[in-house]
């Protein structure tokens, strides 16, 4: 039986500190700098909201990105 070829994040970064500056969001739409810094804003406020225990910073940046593009979307 054949295996599945490992797949390797797109979105990650050598040092792995999750900055996306220059990258396309999780819907490949690039970011401009201030939807990235919105975004930034509320991941870390979803963070904080639940003491920073549990959870990961990826998914807090990906419903905060979602959250942010919506929002320009519905104007």
């Amino acid at each position: 039986m054949a295996r599945a070829p490992k797949t390797t994040n797109s979105n990650s970064t050598a040092k792995g500190n999750g900055s996306r500056t220059g990258r396309a969001g999780r819907a490949g739409r690039t970011l401009t700098d201030e939807q990235r810094q919105k975004v930034a804003q509320a991941a870390y406020y979803r963070a904080e909201l639940r003491g920073f225990k549990g959870g990961s910073p990826e998914d807090d940046w990906y419903v905060a990105e979602e959250q942010v593009l919506s929002q320009k979307e519905d104007r």
